[in-house]
C-alpha cells in the first residue's frame, strides 16, 4: 500500500467494498509495522531517559530538595496523585452518608444519558450529549 496513492471518490455504482476494506487493512498493517520498528528504535533512548530521571529524582530526594536549577535547566520533584476505588460501594456509602460530595467528580454517564434521551426524547437538563460516527474494522 502506497501512502501517497490518491483515491478517487467512488460512486455507489463504482464502490468496491472488498477493495477499500482490503486497502484499509493493508494500510493499518503498514502503520503497525512502522510503529513497532519505531518503538524498537526508541527503546534504548527511552531506557536511558528513565535511568537519568531515576538518578536525578534520587539525588533530589537524597538532598531533600524539591528542585534544583542548572545552566541547562531545572529539575523538580513532581507529585502525580491518583485515587482508585478498592471498594466502590463502601466509598459511595461514605460519600452519601456524610454528604462528602467533594470526594467525587461529577460527570454524566454517556450510556445512561443515551437511554434517557431514547426514553424521554430530550437530553437531561444541563447535559450535552454527542454521538460521533467512526469506522470500525475487523479482520477475517
Amino acid at each position: 500500500m502506497d501512502a501517497q496513492e490518491t483515491l478517487e471518490k467512488p460512486t455507489q455504482e463504482t464502490f468496491d467494498a472488498d477493495k477499500y476494506v482490503g486497502k484499509l487493512i493493508a494500510l493499518k498493517d503498514k502503520i503497525k509495522e512502522l510503529e513497532e520498528e519505531h518503538k524498537k528504535k526508541l527503546q534504548p533512548f527511552n531506557d536511558m531517559k528513565d535511568k537519568l530521571e531515576r538518578t536525578i529524582l534520587g539525588y533530589l530526594i537524597e538532598i531533600k530538595a524539591q528542585n534544583f536549577s542548572t545552566t541547562k535547566g531545572t529539575a523538580s520533584v513532581l507529585h502525580r496523585k491518583s485515587a482508585s476505588l478498592e471498594d466502590p460501594q463502601a466509598f459511595m456509602d461514605y460519600v452519601i452518608d456524610n454528604s462528602a460530595w467533594d470526594l467525587i467528580d461529577r460527570k454524566a454517564n454517556a450510556k445512561a444519558v443515551e437511554d434517557f434521551i431514547k426514553e424521554h426524547g430530550v437530553q437531561p437538563p444541563g447535559c450535552k450529549y454527542t454521538d460521533a460516527l467512526h469506522l470500525g474494522l475487523r479482520r477475517k
